[in-house]
């Protein structure tokens, strides 16, 4: 039981609390990226044309890439394949056209 926790008060039940902690050491760090970006851009730290051009190489390159390692890591042998694709690859080709 990865991310589950065994109620100790309640024999046979799972806490929920694994699963929490699980989705927050996920997303609490793209919060605290985003403040931090917040913060800088209210402070006039990055100017528009830098912020412009770090989206653009986000959405080209690093995000494509983790979402690709995502679905490696994600042990998908026993997953139909066809809804993934039927997502995955329009939303490439969107990008690539929106470029």
């Amino acid at each position: 039981m990865h991310g589950e926790q065994k109620d100790r008060k309640r024999p046979g039940r799972v806490s929920h609390i694994g699963h929490f902690m699980s989705i927050l050491e996920t997303i609490a760090p793209i919060f605290i990226i985003i403040a931090f970006g917040f913060f800088l851009k209210s402070r006039e730290v990055l100017s528009e044309d830098f912020i412009a051009e770090v989206n653009r190489f986000v959405f080209q390159f690093p995000l494509p890439f983790l979402i690709f390692i995502g679905i490696i890591k994600a042990g998908l042998k026993n997953t139909a394949w066809l809804p993934i694709i039927s997502v995955t690859v329009p939303a490439f080709i969107v990008v690539g056209i929106a470029e």
